[in-house]
């Protein structure tokens, strides 16, 4: 029996938008519910794109696009900067788009973050004191020295800290980038 190619592609790419829709709307809701965004979601989410992606022949992108978000995701992470559930949910949306679609994917989410980290800087009345974080991230980092070591309420793990759930963010991103595909 000859299987249909293009209804096989076809399929392939309705389970990965599925896949980026599920993965992306529950991690956001989790996040914004508990402030964590779970393994139990990211893992399996990452396995079944790469799984979906060998099925369909184009795995490469896949492998790429999950490289990728760890080659952005981890630095930020060691530098306290994002969550390892962010990395983690980063690395299956790499996977799922591979390493074209996450360049549009992260483009979109940059200006979505952007925008709702202004507002939420405006609505805590804290934007003049992130105007001097951001100096004192990049005096750091041109110091190759870690901005949380001198600034607790720069490290994402610290209740001082003001953070922006990134899962809504990435979720938002998702719907546009596949909207505008």
């Amino acid at each position: 029996m000859v299987q249909n190619t293009s209804g096989l592609l076809y399929n392939v790419v309705s389970l990965i938008t599925f896949l980026l829709l599920a993965t992306c709307g529950i991690a956001a809701v989790w996040d914004i519910r508990f402030r964590t965004i779970p393994n139990w979601l990211t893992i399996p989410a990452l396995l079944a794109a790469i799984a979906l992606h060998l099925e369909s022949g184009s795995l490469r992108p896949s492998l790429y696009g999950l490289a990728l978000a760890l080659g952005i995701g981890l630095p930020l992470f060691a530098l306290r900067g994002l969550g390892g559930g962010d990395v983690k949910l980063m690395a299956a949306a790499g996977a799922i788009v591979g390493w074209p679609g996450l360049v549009n994917l992260f483009a979109i989410q940059a200006v979505i973050g952007g925008v709702a980290a202004v507002v939420l800087l405006l609505w805590k009345g804290g934007l003049r004191s992130a105007a001097g974080n951001v100096l004192h991230i990049l005096r750091s980092l041109v110091q190759l020295r870690a901005p949380y070591k001198d600034r607790q309420d720069l490290d994402v793990g610290s209740p001082g800290a003001v953070t922006l759930p990134q899962a809504p963010v990435m979720a938002a991103a998702a719907v546009i980038y596949l909207l505008a595909t």
